[in-house]
């Protein structure tokens, strides 16, 4: 096995792994945060709704009472804030494993571990990682194909930037000639 492919594999994956988890736990946290204004807007009109009906704080509470129900019966549309906090520890994790790998990346190419070396610490940072991913698997409820794609479209290029010093204008420029 080639250890550099090993680090580069485990890096695109942390790199993806982070963007994931940011994009989603934004989108959740939006959805809940809508949830709430709404709830709270419905409230009001139904608090204050006597004034030109008798039947509006009726409707409202009853509007309240199902979007209540169905977010109790529904959890996956808004998503608790536990669930999420738990979902940003595993950011948080592959946030460090990121920031290991790129340090062990840049002690290889400058020659100060050997491969050896480099392989212990990869393989002692994914023994440390076990039950990650199934976490992080059962806490992302569903991320369309389209945003993987871009999240993954993204790390590539952060990469190849940042080791490889290709940059899209530089392959655009390359790929005219």
């Amino acid at each position: 096995m080639e250890i550099r492919n090993k680090v580069w594999e485990e890096l695109k994956f942390s790199d993806v792994s982070v963007r994931t988890v940011l994009w989603y736990t934004d989108r959740q946290r939006r959805w809940a945060r809508w949830y709430k204004f709404v709830i709270a807007l419905i409230a009001s009109i139904g608090a204050f709704g006597f004034i030109l009906n008798k039947i509006i704080p009726f409707i409202s509470s009853l509007i309240i009472a199902l979007t209540s129900l169905l977010k109790s019966f529904f959890p996956q549309f808004i998503q608790s804030e536990q669930e999420l906090a738990e979902l940003d520890s595993v950011g948080d994790y592959y946030e460090e494993c990121k920031n290991i790998l790129e340090q062990l990346w840049y002690k290889r190419e400058k020659e100060q571990i050997s491969e050896g070396q480099l392989a212990d610490q990869i393989f002692s940072l994914i023994d440390r990682g076990i039950g990650k991913k199934t976490k992080m698997n059962r806490l992302l409820r569903h991320i369309p194909a389209k945003i993987k794609e871009k999240i993954s479209n993204e790390s590539d290029t952060y990469l190849n930037e940042v080791y490889y010093n290709i940059y899209p204008e530089k392959i655009k420029k390359e790929n005219a000639k």
